[in-house]
């Protein structure tokens, strides 16, 4: 499960990506946010090719409806632990 900050994970790139790119040290921001964004997605494949399932919420989502995104994760460890193989079968 990851948390990701709205500014440090680029919430909204495109729009975020302009706003930096009219701002102090431009070049410096529009690169350190834009690679944040391709790791993630680099790490998300990753994980998600081992077989993982991988939750991704926004820091101002988890801020506005916390109960809502503590609702997702439960429904999906329960999922997993349907699942999950019980005395070496599935």
């Amino acid at each position: 499960m990851f948390c990701d900050g709205d500014f440090w994970h680029g919430r909204d790139w495109d729009a975020r990506r302009a706003i930096l790119a009219r701002g102090a040290n431009a070049s410096y921001w529009v690169a350190k946010i834009g690679r944040n964004v391709e790791r993630d997605r680099e790490h998300e494949r990753t994980l998600r090719d081992e077989g993982w399932t991988v939750l991704r919420f926004w820091e101002g989502d988890i801020r506005l409806d916390t109960a809502g995104i503590a609702e997702r994760v439960r429904m999906a460890v329960a999922e997993g632990l349907d699942k999950a193989p019980r005395n070496g079968r599935k």
